[in-house]
């Protein structure tokens, strides 16, 4: 089967691969068979980076979704096509507490019919990268090779990993993002059960 990615950056083919070799090995049947993935670079149709989980959720399905239309329009037929996107999430503070700012990563999934997002949890932004980003505008990526003084940090293990002490880099995000955006269509079933309050 062929599964379209809409990114050429290595850890979200890395993570992409990961994603479906873990669900090959639990769920043998799914897709039938081996994967041929195809990865092209799609436009977000958000800014560099989203900062809001609305923009996060606009973003992965707007590069699903592009990328679909691409190939198909080129006479390729993929069983599922795949947005990832990463960026800041945030949430109003408790009981009057300050508003806080996480970092987040989202997937979605489709295969023409039907569709589903997944997301990797949030960590939580200390203030010097949310003051830099989402007070003066600048992108997540440049920002944490400037602050933690290194080379592509999206690249390779991402502000997830910096901040988790790579105990959760980025493509370890997106995996977990794409296990839950997937899993209507590796346990489809599950997804159809019906409450048995709901019959006669």
């Amino acid at each position: 089967m062929i599964v379209a990615l809409g990114s050429t950056r290595e850890p979200k083919i890395r993570a992409v691969r990961r994603a479906l070799d873990l669900i090959k090995v639990s769920v043998p049947a799914f897709g039938e068979g081996t994967y041929q993935l195809v990865s092209r670079a799609t436009p977000s149709g958000t800014s560099p980076t989203p900062q809001s989980t609305a923009e996060l959720m606009a973003g992965a399905r707007h590069r699903a979704e592009s990328l679909l239309q691409m190939l198909r329009s080129e006479g390729e037929a993929p069983v599922l096509a795949i947005g990832l996107e990463g960026g800041i999430g945030s949430e109003n503070g408790l009981d009057g507490s300050p508003r806080l700012f996480f970092l987040e990563s989202w997937a979605y999934v489709t295969n023409g019919r039907s569709s589903a997002f997944g997301s990797s949890g949030c960590l939580p932004l200390p203030e010097h990268v949310v003051d830099a980003v989402v007070n003066r505008g600048e992108d997540l990526g440049p920002v944490a090779n400037r602050l933690y003084e290194q080379e592509d940090v999206a690249g390779h293990q991402g502000t997830f990993g910096i901040l988790t002490k790579e105990l959760v880099t980025r493509e370890e995000a997106f995996v977990r993002s794409l296990l839950h955006a997937l899993a209507p269509f590796y346990n489809e079933t599950k997804y159809r059960v019906k409450d048995i309050s709901d019959a006669g």
